[in-house]
């Protein structure tokens, strides 16, 4: 298999390294690709980084050359706690969904997410608990062409308005600069849900709902049933419609745990990429990828 690497400025210089090393990757110019898209076709696979790196993707995909989507970790206390962090991968999507249950019963890297995201029991809230719906950045909106974010927000605010009379927390994201109040519902800026929890003056929501930010996956950790209206990692033990906001999915422990253990054979750091560790887990995927049709 030959790989390369779109050589934009924003890769954190760790992990462009040990994807050259492992992968042989070689380096692309983005100005050299923008300009002539058939420099891709030399290679089977094309590594392409953060969530503005759709262009690269529509590029790869015309050239008919797989992408592989690599940005931050979705478990969100890890960008704090750990200044290197770690990167999380994708085949040709932007979250490797499908590959999942190749890796649900192997807990040998399970302490990666559990060290940085606790795993609690589901509770539902059926009475005096708000709603949140979480937004995201307009990047992942254009991503997954998306309306505006605000006018997302407004809209599922509305949906949620229908079937419930329940108070709606908006908490847009957080590094988006161009977040405003949603009407109709209380607009919660900044923190991560953990501290919502956490915090004995702010009620806790009986669920959240977003189309696909990563507050999902740490939301639905801690114990808090999730709508994913979009992709999340945990989609499979959520609901995925705003009119089942009464009737939640009750996931175990047993099935966050699968989830937690599949999602961490998609999140590796430097170390353990320049180590191969990354490409012998994670070879049959990339074979399988590379002979579908």
């Amino acid at each position: 298999m030959k790989f390369a690497i779109i050589n934009r400025r924003v890769i954190p210089e760790n992990f462009k390294n040990a994807l050259k090393k492992a992968f042989k990757a070689d380096l692309l110019l983005p100005e050299k690709v923008r300009e002539n898209k058939s420099l891709l076709k030399e290679y089977d696979f094309v590594f392409i980084y953060g969530i503005v790196c759709r262009h690269y993707r529509d590029l790869c995909e015309e050239a008919g050359v797989n992408w592989i989507f690599f940005d931050k970790a979705v478990d969100r206390r890890r960008i704090k706690q750990n200044p290197k962090r770690m990167a999380r991968f994708s085949i040709n999507s932007y979250l490797p969904l499908k590959h999942y249950e190749k890796f649900e019963d192997d807990p040998s890297r399970i302490r990666t997410i559990t060290d940085f995201m606790p795993i609690r029991e589901t509770e539902f809230l059926e009475t005096d608990s708000s709603v949140m719906f979480a937004g995201s950045s307009s990047k992942y909106h254009a991503w997954h062409d998306l309306v505006d974010p605000t006018k997302y927000a407004q809209e599922k605010v509305k949906n949620i308005q229908n079937v419930c009379n329940r108070e709606i927390i908006y908490k847009p994201k957080p590094s988006w600069k161009h977040k405003v109040p949603v009407e109709g519902t209380i607009f919660k800026e900044g923190g991560i849900l953990s501290v919502m929890v956490d915090k004995k003056d702010i009620k806790r929501p009986c669920c959240l709902i977003s189309h696909g930010s990563g507050i999902l996956m740490e939301a639905n950790f801690l114990g808090i049933p999730t709508i994913v209206l979009g992709e999340s990692p945990v989609k499979k033990i959520s609901r995925t419609r705003i009119e089942d906001i009464d009737s939640p999915y009750i996931p175990t422990l047993e099935e966050k745990y699968k989830i937690a253990n599949a999602v961490s054979f998609f999140q590796w750091n430097a170390r353990e990429i320049e180590s191969g560790e990354m490409w012998n887990y994670l070879k049959p995927v990339f074979e399988e990828e590379l002979n579908e049709p």
